[in-house]
């Protein structure tokens, strides 16, 4: 099975390469490097953590995935019971943790590449997504899974379509990670 984000893009020969590698190197869980394309190459190293991040956390406790991008046998997949759609978000991290307690850690596939999407970088604002993103990396790592809502997080290219978002100044998400650290910090108290 292969599961992408809808405004990610593969290159032609996309299928070709993951089909070659695929048989050459047995596996159940595979995902592939993250790009940026040619008007986005300002985001190249954002990008470059986020692959660092995905691929060093087979060596933790908590584990992490590329976005929606990854490729997964289907029976193992049926056999981890889907995707948790009882989350608010990072169900995709999730599945990776799961695969992990099954002793599966995912193969990373730094030449077969999707190139990433930052529609909502330029709609959203740049400062509210990395703000949005790495609060749920903070959450994931000290509170658990996002189950409930810690921040809005509308899904589907709709949203932007005659709306105009209001972005929020810079010192408003340092208040709010301080906010975030302050919460987790009484919670591990308790």
């Amino acid at each position: 099975m292969f599961f992408l984000d809808a405004d990610s893009r593969i290159s032609n020969n996309f299928v070709y390469k993951l089909k070659k590698f695929i048989i050459n190197n047995k596996g159940l869980l595979f995902i592939p490097y993250l790009t940026s394309g040619a008007s986005d190459k300002k985001y190249r190293t954002l990008l470059d953590l986020s692959n660092m991040l995905a691929e060093s956390s087979i060596f933790f406790d908590k584990k992490f995935s590329l976005g929606g991008s990854m490729i997964i046998e289907k029976n193992f997949f049926g056999l981890l019971g889907g995707f948790n759609e009882n989350l608010y978000l990072a169900e995709d991290h999730e599945l990776i943790q799961r695969a992990h307690f099954w002793g599966v850690s995912p193969r990373f596939l730094r030449n077969i590449k999707i190139t990433a999407s930052f529609r909502r970088f330029k709609n959203e604002g740049e400062i509210k997504i990395l703000y949005k993103y790495i609060i749920s990396t903070v959450y994931r790592l000290f509170s658990g899974e996002i189950k409930n809502k810690i921040f809005s997080y509308e899904m589907g290219g709709q949203v932007y379509k005659n709306k105009k978002i209001k972005k929020k100044g810079f010192n408003y998400y340092i208040n709010e990670i301080e906010k975030l650290f302050n919460r987790i910090k009484d919670e591990l108290k308790s």
